[in-house]
């Protein structure tokens, strides 16, 4: 809020007065009371007539100023002004405003908090009678100095209600943090960390600023300086301006480096790089002579590889089956471009077993002399299966197929690296046209006797050291020496019996570097290796015992400790079901299980009973009726638990352990060991009978 006079203050009033008068009647607004409870929710009305129309869209464009009217009548005259006619000061301190219309309003004090502050709220009484309040935080008072017409802008600064009029400058000025736009590579800029900064327009419109520079500089500028620059993007120019260098660099990002695209323009540096440029030429050349020696090799070779001809006679063009009578071959289309399937016969027209094929193996039809093309070739490249059912993919010619045509096959096992003939042509051509173009290129580098010189130099210096058969095969010790920075010829590697060495190897500073056995011995012996505690021995784990089951033809008096077998009758889960199972009067480390005397438990619906695979998951289980202990003669004891609702999850196998589930009975617990070392007692042991279990 702006310091406002007494005058303002007035008129507020006289404004607030006059918005809050109804008819002849003045409402005189009191201060708000507390708020009271909340009611409860009504009940939801009906559905409300349609609304109105949403509000008017934005403003179009300003249109062109319209042309000037005619003037117009000259209008009434406005009502007189009011002003103040005197001002009193009553016993209370509120401040009397008489008008000059008769009217006079009381004005309470302070019109100033405490703190030096304006009040943002002041009390007046009319003379009429009418009292209210006047809410001063949302008044600010027109600026007196309209800085030359400039758009102005009111704020306050140090949030004491006291506010000032400032032009509208960019600093002043807000962004809502979004700016962005894309770099010369397309990607958004700025960061989310630039962004944080640029919260006014005078940042934004530095940030850019800058952003254009940049632009401009890695668009199509080049940088000139001594040293390269930092940061570079790719494509963007540097002349180094070194008196020795005078070179212009481009920055490959691919390649991490700065590569020249002009020639030096010292003396010394251009004929560096003539010397360097004739060198490329001569190493070009050489190589070019070396790899025509290869290939001549390679046709050699694929004469050999290409070995005897099976002849086959073309029986169906569209794989209804798989060739199965000696000589037939089954083809997917009579057009060779369009063959995907193959299918030879075990045997060819002259009874010679078909050759196995490979995936990327050659297959190569020749039309037999006194077919309709006799002579001409297609060629295939396996992709999978065997002779008999072959996946393939058409590499070259137009021999088509038709059936009762007589083909000459050729099947080169594993020979997809050998060349074609054709390929060897072609490629022998190319390298007829490079050599003469290396030529005319050495003529204004080097003469005939330099070349000669050098090539037969390194024609002399290879076999003096390697002998090769094929391409990479090494029959005599092979090295590799090099100076070291004294002038002393360090050996790198020697290739010796079949084993590869290595020296000299540099200390390793990547994870791509080969490391010495030195290397490897300093990191070890750098391993700090902590005392192993020594492990206490634990005691045998305690455990259910399980029980062998016997089958159904073992009786229940001829059972070992830790065995059980069972008796069923009637369907699954039904009342008439009912299953009987026997038990030793022994667990499987010798223990009784129960008092040695006759007794019973009826249990009937009580309680569940199960036998569990002990290899996890439920055996048979059942709803308990009885259970019976110490059946049978004094010599063959045994137990007896009867359920009935019987059902199985899984089969019973003779021979396999089970955990017997009899709540409050068993399972028994006990150790390995107590298995393996127990005796049974001469007589069993007969305790007391708790009154309760006689029964």
């Amino acid at each position: 809020m702006s310091d406002l006079n007494l005058i303002d203050v007035v008129n507020l009033i006289r404004a607030e007065i006059a918005r809050t008068e109804i008819g002849d009647v003045k409402r005189i607004i009191g201060p708000q009371g507390e708020q009271g409870p909340q009611g409860d929710t009504g009940p939801q009305g009906p559905q409300g007539p349609r609304g109105n129309d949403g509000k008017q869209g934005p403003a179009g464009a300003k249109g062109n100023q319209g042309k000037k009217g005619d003037k117009g009548v000259k209008g009434d005259d406005g009502a007189d002004g009011v002003g103040i006619a005197r001002v009193e000061q009553d016993i209370d301190n509120a401040i009397v405003v008489h008008l000059t219309d008769g009217n006079y309003y009381t004005i309470e004090m302070p019109l100033i908090n405490d703190d030096g502050s304006l009040a943002k709220e002041v009390h007046y009484k009319s003379g009429g009678g009418g009292s209210g309040v006047v809410d001063l935080s949302g008044y600010v008072k027109r600026p007196s100095d309209t800085h030359g017409g400039k758009w102005l802008l009111y704020r306050e600064p140090d949030g004491t209600n006291r506010g000032e009029w400032a032009p509208a400058t960019t600093d002043l000025i807000e962004t809502n943090g979004m700016l962005m736009f894309r770099d010369i590579k397309g990607r958004f800029k700025p960061t989310p960390e630039e962004l944080e900064n640029i919260n006014t327009q005078l940042k934004a419109n530095r940030f850019m600023w800058e952003k254009i520079q940049e632009l401009d500089l890695k668009a199509g500028g080049v940088a000139i300086s001594p040293d390269a620059p930092d940061n570079p993007d790719n494509g963007m120019f540097w002349f180094d301006n070194t008196e020795d260098v005078m070179q212009l660099f481009i920055w490959h990002k691919d390649s991490d480096a700065w590569i020249p695209v002009a020639p030096p323009t010292t003396l010394d540096a251009r004929v560096s790089a003539g010397e360097a440029t004739q060198q490329a030429i001569i190493t070009q050349i050489q190589q070019s002579l070396d790899d025509q020696a290869r290939i001549v090799a390679k046709v050699e070779e694929l004469t050999i590889t290409k070995g005897a001809v099976a002849r086959y006679v073309v029986t169906d063009t569209s794989i209804s089956g798989v060739a199965s009578r000696n000589g037939e071959l089954y083809v997917s289309s009579p057009t060779a471009a369009d063959v995907q399937y193959l299918s030879f016969a075990p045997f060819d027209s002259n009874g010679q077993t078909t050759k196995p094929c490979n995936p990327d193996d050659i297959v190569e039809f020749v039309e037999a002399a006194g077919g309709r093309n006799a002579g001409d070739v297609t060629r295939y490249k396996v992709i999978s299966g065997d002779y008999n059912a072959l996946t393939v993919e058409y590499l070259s010619g137009t021999n088509d197929f038709e059936v009762g045509e007589a083909e000459e096959v050729y099947i080169y096992p594993q020979n997809s690296d050998l060349a074609t003939i054709e390929y060897v042509d072609a490629q022998d051509e190319l390298l007829q046209i490079a050599v003469s173009s290396n030529a005319i290129a050495i003529g204004s580098k080097a003469d005939k006797s330099y070349v000669d010189a050098q090539d037969n130099g390194l024609t002399q210096r290879i076999n003096e050291r390697v002998r090769l058969y094929g391409d990479n095969n090494l029959t005599d010790e092979w090295r590799i020496k090099q100076q070291n920075t004294s002038g002393n010829n360090n050996t790198l590697i020697v290739a010796k019996d079949g084993e590869l060495k290595l020296y000299h190897v540099k200390y390793p500073t990547s994870d791509d570097h080969a490391a010495s056995m030195k290397y490897v011995d300093d990191e070890i012996a750098k391993i700090v290796i902590p005392d192993i505690p020594e492990i206490p021995e634990v005691e045998e784990a305690i455990q259910p015992l399980l029980w062998e089951y016997m089958g159904q033809s073992v009786e229940a008096v001829d059972l070992e400790p830790g065995q059980f077998t069972y008796r069923y009758s009637g369907s699954q889960g039904s009342a008439e079901g009912w299953v009987k199972i026997y038990t030793s009067i022994y667990d499987a480390s010798g223990q009784t299980l129960a008092s040695q005397v006759v007794f019973q438990h009826d249990m009937t619906d009580k309680m569940f009973l199960s036998m569990m695979n002990a290899d996890g998951g439920m055996g048979i289980h059942m709803k308990a009726k009885t259970l019976y202990f110490n059946q049978g003669n004094s010599g063959a004891k045994y137990h007896r638990f009867e359920g009935k609702f019987w059902r199985v999850a899984k089969s019973t196998v003779t021979g396999k352990k089970f955990i017997l589930n009899v709540p409050g009975f068993l399972p028994t617990f006990g150790k390995p060991s107590d298995i393996a070392s127990f005796s049974l007692p001469d007589e069993p042991p007969c305790g007391d009978i708790p009154p309760e279990a006689d029964e």
